[in-house]
């Protein structure tokens, strides 16, 4: 199990859907796999929100799994990572949100 998640919820410029997904699912994905510490993704589409909670970010939503001991650590390889990686201007970055979340347990 991993220790940490990033949590990525992005979605396509107006128009620009099928050119977005290709870009996300053959370049960015793998090249965000090639970090250090980033084991796995996984993605999902949005769907409907229960009635009466905010919907949140819209967008595809993708949970890259990350074995570091402390999160920061992950956050910092992706942010020193940024400027290499092969962006994609279908992205629209006005709806784009990254967020980290630290294992605490299951049931």
């Amino acid at each position: 199990m991993p220790s940490h998640i990033i949590v990525s919820v992005a979605g396509p410029v107006e128009g620009r859907e099928t050119e977005f997904h290709e870009w996300y699912e053959t370049v960015h994905v793998p090249e965000v796999l090639a970090l250090p510490q980033f084991i796995r993704a996984v993605r999902y589409a949005p769907r409907d929100s229960l009635e009466g909670l905010s919907p949140g970010p819209t967008g595809h939503m993708t949970i890259f799994e990350v074995e570091a001991p402390d999160v920061s650590q992950a956050l910092g390889t992706l942010s020193d990572a940024l400027p290499s990686l092969t962006m994609s201007d279908s992205l629209d970055l006005a709806t784009a949100h990254v967020r980290a979340y630290e294992f605490v347990g299951s049931w």
